[in-house]
């Protein structure tokens, strides 16, 4: 019975979804954090130069602060190996993912994902709009 429980917790681990590795070329995201304004900044910069249809977003983490509720994605594709603290004002299309808080959504890839970036003197800000789904 041990066996046969640890082969399928095997399987199931082995299955989980990850984002695809990567390796990191830009010195500012190797340097900061996410919720960083430089790191902001440059992430910014950086995905107004590629076509969003070349990237994928998958959830790496959720979290609250100060009455705000975050996810933080991995992204990959084009030049771009980083994670971006995404702010969610609107869950439409990921409430499962706030109802666990995130819990069991690690990995999972959320597919076609709209943000807006607001850029002010203060601040970067990645704000969710809308997505079509999670690849679980």
């Amino acid at each position: 019975m041990k066996k046969l429980l640890y082969a399928i917790i095997s399987t199931f681990i082995l299955n989980a979804c990850v984002a695809p590795e990567c390796k990191n070329t830009n010195p500012v995201f190797e340097r900061s954090h996410p919720q960083d304004k430089e790191y902001k900044i440059e992430l910014a910069r950086q995905l107004k130069n590629i076509d969003n249809s070349q990237l994928g977003y998958w959830i790496r983490n959720y979290e609250e602060k100060n009455g705000k509720e975050f996810l933080y994605l991995d992204i990959r594709g084009g030049d771009l190996c980083c994670t971006m603290e995404l702010t969610i004002e609107n869950w439409k299309g990921l409430e499962n993912v706030k109802r666990t808080k995130g819990v069991g959504y690690s990995g999972a890839m959320i597919n076609d994902l709209k943000f807006n970036i607001i850029e002010a003197v203060a601040r970067t800000e990645f704000i969710y709009r809308e997505c079509k789904g999670i690849m679980d």
